[in-house]
């Protein structure tokens, strides 16, 4: 039995359709995985841990964060205080997906309550309060 011979341009349209949408996919988990991966300048280098010293404290009060930048040394800790007026959500940047430092992504802290965060590894670690994302912060570990 012999088919009939189709010329590329007089396909079915199912077929274009099943076409598009595989290429689509492609693309999209191309990206996908491409924007999952970590900013190489924003990746911690050194895994060493030095012994810790005191631990820092961040205030987040109405405002934002006090201070807004912190430098410690790898291993050190850093403890967030609520001292606002409304629950806040301490979140790796970028908003809104979160993706540069995961362990940053500590979730609600109810007004009173505090979470506190090792830094092993040298970097710097972006944050912001998910609730109102214009509340800023910078954790250097060097």
């Amino acid at each position: 039995m012999e088919y009939p011979k189709v010329s590329p341009t007089k396909r079915p349209l199912w077929s274009w359709i099943l076409l598009y949408v595989l290429i689509g996919s492609l693309i999209y988990a191309g990206f996908t995985y491409t924007s999952s991966k970590q900013n190489p300048s924003t990746t911690p280098t050194n895994t060493e841990s030095s012994t810790p010293a005191e631990n820092i404290n961040i205030v987040v009060n109405n405002d934002g964060f006090d201070p807004r930048i912190v430098e410690i040394k790898p291993g050190q800790s850093i403890t967030w205080s609520n001292q606002s007026d409304a629950t806040i959500s301490i979140a790796s940047d970028p908003h809104p997906t979160h993706t540069d430092y995961p362990p940053l992504n500590l979730g609600a802290i109810k007004t009173g309550e505090s979470k506190s965060l090792a830094f092993p590894t040298i970097g710097d670690f972006k944050y912001h309060n998910h609730l109102s994302p214009s509340q800023r912060g910078t954790v250097t570990v060097q």
